[in-house]
């Protein structure tokens, strides 16, 4: 498996290489979804965990780009906050394969500009920190936005500029050339109970369309077909999937460089036309901006975490609190994991320990009324490092620990949204 992964990898830098030079890419990027190599890293990382060599081999045998005919793509609906729902698919393993062996092909050959955020080595923390730099530099006034119904709305025309094979496009990409079923995950689908009564295409008004929202290569696509806008001038924009940050030093400024994006997706967008929802605003004089789950305020030179990351997190530590069936260790060790999880998934944030503190002092609260004292005594040391005695006990204790998938859907990670 190492050999595949190495052969896979300068392949990818082969690629990065003609990249830079400035030659055209497209047939070592057909060279690359040939690649038995890159074949059998789709069908490990479609297999997800640490499954076995004859198993990967017999996933990779059925993987290719240029393939037709894959079995309905299962979908269900997740309700959004704002109202309405997103539908998030459920790959068959053989396409998902495929679609992570087009996800390496155009991670190797893009090349994101400035604005854009939300890929690979310019995840949410970089766009963070970029945001934060731009308000402690003067450009306060600040404003966010995001595409409606994004994955959705996407012209599957568009997908067609990609630097890649029109036959994978249209087989592998195009929702318009899928089949689907809709499931009820409370129910799961080794029940074979489908609410759809039989198999639909995409263009149904209730099923997936645009880019499908489970798919491993959707948002590096997204991020590929937004390239290009045009950035206006006098200000600072940054789009990570599909969310947008405005920094300006005034209001004026702040304004028109909204009405400038909003006219782009909506007129010229080639992905679109594509809606933008309506601004949230923050400057001097008003509450700080939440934007990727971080909090800005421009009296603050560090970033904060949003009082709505947080209040999930709660929440999560409550959930494992209500669970009756967990016994003081499998509980310590759920909410030690919950809080280191939620502490690395925020590195942007300035002493994320001190923010973090109601929280873990809630949980060492519930933890001491358990009347263990070894593990209320741990519970202090949660986010020491591995150096120390402690930390490295607690380390020890949360290798491998997962908790029992039926207790998981009532304990939703406290992570950041892209949406």
């Amino acid at each position: 498996m190492g050999l595949a992964h190495a052969r896979r990898t300068k392949l990818a830098n082969g690629l990065r290489e003609k990249q830079a030079r400035g030659e055209r890419v497209q047939p070592y990027i057909r060279q690359y979804l040939s690649a038995a190599a890159a074949r059998f890293c789709g069908a490990l990382a479609a297999l997800r965990g640490e499954p076995d060599r004859q198993t990967a081999e017999a996933l990779a045998a059925t993987v290719n780009p240029w393939r037709e005919g894959y079995r309905p793509i299962r979908w269900h609906k997740h309700a959004k906050k704002s109202g309405g729902y997103r539908p998030i698919c459920d790959l068959p393993p053989d396409l998902k394969a495929v679609h992570y062996v087009i996800a390496g092909a155009l991670k190797a050959a893009f090349v994101p500009n400035n604005h854009i955020y939300g890929v690979t080595g310019r995840g949410c923390d970089e766009a963070a920190r970029r945001l934060k730099e731009a308000q402690n530099a003067g450009q306060t006034y600040l404003a966010k936005l995001d595409i409606v119904d994004c994955f959705q709305s996407i012209n599957p025309d568009s997908l067609y500029q990609l630097p890649l094979p029109k036959e994978v496009i249209r087989r592998a990409l195009d929702t318009r050339n899928m089949m689907f079923e809709e499931w009820d995950p409370q129910i799961g689908p080794t029940t074979n109970q489908r609410l759809s009564g039989s198999p639909m295409h995409s263009h149904s008004e209730s099923g997936p369309r645009g880019l499908l929202q489970g798919s491993p290569a959707s948002n590096l696509i997204l991020a590929w077909l937004l390239n290009d806008a045009p950035m206006p001038e006098g200000a600072m924009v940054l789009i990570c999937t599909d969310n947008i940050a405005v920094a300006a030093v005034d209001h004026t400024t702040r304004q028109a460089v909204i009405e400038s994006l909003v006219a782009y997706f909506q007129r010229d967008c080639p992905a679109g036309p594509l809606n933008l929802c309506p601004a949230v605003y923050a400057g001097p004089g008003t509450e700080p901006l939440d934007f990727l789950s971080y909090e800005f305020d421009p009296a603050q030179a560090g970033i904060g975490i949003a009082a709505s990351a947080l209040s999930k997190l709660e929440g999560r530590l409550a959930d494992l609190e209500d669970d009756n069936t967990l016994d003081d260790l499998t509980f310590a060790l759920a909410t030690w994991q919950a809080l280191r999880s939620f502490r690395s998934g925020f590195s942007a944030a300035a002493d994320v320990e001190s923010q973090l503190e109601r929280c873990a002092k809630l949980a060492g609260f519930w933890l001491y009324g358990r009347q263990n004292a070894f593990l209320s005594d741990l519970h202090a040391h949660v986010f020491d490092p591995p150096t120390t005695t402690e930390g490295a006990v607690i380390a020890r204790l949360l290798h491998g620990f997962r908790l029992p998938k039926h207790r998981n859907n009532n304990c939703v990670n406290a992570t950041k949204s892209a949406e």
